[in-house]
């Protein structure tokens, strides 16, 4: 090889390095800053909550295992909670599922898998038990309400349906589509 090949070789090997670092410098960082998912502030573990209404009255209780503060969604997620919605009369609906979310702002309820709701002993003689895997709770509003399959037990009657909106001052249930209902005949 002679001196002005190797000399070429040599000049194209530096500008190919000297471009290939400018490139890589100019790349922006691709690295997240964060890695892993966020860490609450704060988490309670064997809790009790009350929330009041902006009237000072008392809208719902929660009770669970654990309770973690979501600050980056304004939110608290809980495991295995069990609710206690209270209508304007004072009387009361238990609520339990496996996993629920309370949105900080709007104190709304999100509760997911299992969910099983009833109003407590003695509010009524029958009453009725509702059970889906996802219900919306509005303590405000005093509603509660679902997009998906829902079942209504009582003694003697089931009915199922897609979409519930319920009134828990007034135990109004409305199922919204595929409604199917069985009822036992009375014998006495």
């Amino acid at each position: 090889m002679r001196l002005r090949d190797a000399l070429v070789l040599f000049l194209l090997s530096l500008a190919l390095g000297l471009s290939s670092w400018l490139l890589l410098k100019q790349k922006p960082d691709d690295t997240p800053q964060f890695v892993g998912p966020p860490r609450s502030d704060y988490q309670l573990q064997n809790f009790s909550l009350q929330s009041f209404d902006e009237h000072g009255k008392l809208a719902f209780q929660l009770e669970g295992p654990r309770l973690i503060h979501d600050d980056q969604r304004r939110s608290y997620d809980v495991d295995l909670p069990e609710f206690l919605f209270y209508t304007s009369s004072g009387g009361a609906w238990k609520a339990n599922s496996r996993k629920a979310a309370i949105d900080i702002k709007t104190r709304k309820v999100a509760m997911r898998d299992q969910v099983h709701c009833t109003p407590v002993a003695g509010a009524d003689r029958l009453p009725w038990v509702l059970t889906t895997e996802a219900l919306d709770a509005d303590p405000d509003r005093k509603t509660l309400s679902s997009e998906l399959a829902v079942t209504l037990t009582r003694p003697g009657s089931i009915l199922r349906g897609i979409g519930l909106t319920a009134q828990l001052d007034s135990k109004q249930f409305d199922l919204a589509a595929a409604v199917r209902g069985t009822f036992k005949a009375n014998h006495d």
